[in-house]
Formats: C-alpha cells, sequence, structure tokens
C-alpha cells in the first residue's frame, strides 16, 4: 500500500525559509527491514554472521546531500513530472528529454547539460528537476548556486584575502554544479 504522505517517495521536500528542505517520511521509521538498527545482518557461505549497512541509511545520507546542496525554496516541488511543457514548446521537450536522458545515465566526469533561453521557459525548473533526481535516485553530491548571488558575495570579498577560494573551493570540488 502506497504512503499517503509521500506517496511512495520515501522522503518529502519542503520550503523552509530560503531553501528547499528534505525529510524521511513518517512511513519510513522504523525501518521494515532493519526495524530501526540501520544493519542488515544474514550468514555468509562459510557460516559466518555479517552485518551490512540498510538501505535506510543510505535514504538518510541522500536527504542529507539534498539539504546541503541549497535548492530555493520556491522550486521546492520541481521535478520532471511537474514540468509543464506547452504544444508548441519542442525545444522544451527536447530539453527534458536530453536531461531526462542525463540522468539515468550520468557518471561522474561525463560531460554536463547547459540549458539557455528566455526568462520563464522552464530552465532552472528543469535544472532543479536533474539535482534533484541525481541527488535522491542516484546519491550524487550537487549544490546549487545562483549567479548573481555568487558575483555578489565575491565582489563583497573582494581583497579579502583567501576569501574567493573559500567561496570557490565547494563550488569546484563538487560532482554536479547548477
Amino acid at each position: 500500500m502506497e504512503c499517503q504522505t509521500c506517496h511512495g517517495e520515501k522522503v518529502l521536500i519542503e520550503a523552509a525559509g530560503d531553501y528547499a528542505r528534505g525529510r524521511m517520511c513518517s512511513c519510513q521509521y522504523p525501518c521494515g527491514i532493519c526495524a530501526g538498527g540501520g544493519y542488515v545482518f544474514s550468514t555468509d557461505d562459510v557460516g559466518y554472521r555479517i552485518a551490512k549497512a540498510c538501505s535506510c541509511r543510505d535514504l538518510g545520507r541522500r536527504v542529507g546531500l539534498f539539504n546541503d546542496a541549497l535548492l530555493p525554496s520556491r522550486y521546492a516541488n520541481a521535478t520532471f513530472g511537474r514540468l509543464q511543457v506547452g504544444a508548441e514548446a519542442n525545444d522544451m521537450k527536447m530539453a527534458r528529454s536530453r536531461a531526462w536522458r542525463f540522468v539515468r545515465e550520468y557518471e561522474q566526469g561525463m560531460p554536463g547539460l547547459l540549458f539557455y533561453g528566455p526568462t520563464g521557459t522552464g530552465k532552472t525548473h528543469l535544472s532543479i528537476a536533474v539535482l534533484r533526481y541525481l541527488i535522491l535516485e542516484r546519491g550524487v553530491r550537487a549544490v546549487f548556486r545562483e549567479f548573481m548571488h555568487l558575483l555578489s558575495d565575491l565582489r563583497a570579498g573582494f581583497g579579502d584575502r583567501g576569501r574567493a577560494e573559500e567561496l570557490m573551493n565547494p563550488l569546484v570540488s563538487v560532482p554536479v554544479l547548477v
């Protein structure tokens, strides 16, 4: 039976201040696999009892990655399924199709995507949908940073030795950056 709160997604995303915040749905507590212990025990081929981390631990890690990505709260509900594409919007249909293929085939180091076009065409929504999928479904570490905010922060720190490096290091070291 599907959870009426998360509709099977296991995670709830909500707008909280400036950023979208994720949390595991209450249907995940206690875990139906490990009963909240975090580990699954089994016996190997030789008869030794071994412990493996339960999948619920990975879900918690992915929620943490989502919260660290700093997605804007106004896009808390941005998903591929919620992206409205008009009948004449062939460019957006193609962009959504390529983005969907990108998230399913993503491997670290592969070339990224570039969305461009006029204001209000859905570029940011699509970008957030890509990040949300990569983080929650694939466990990829990612960060969203609005370009004008980054420039403003860099300008404010101009002349402050090490400030630019402090601002840029988290952006340079992350596998996926929007």
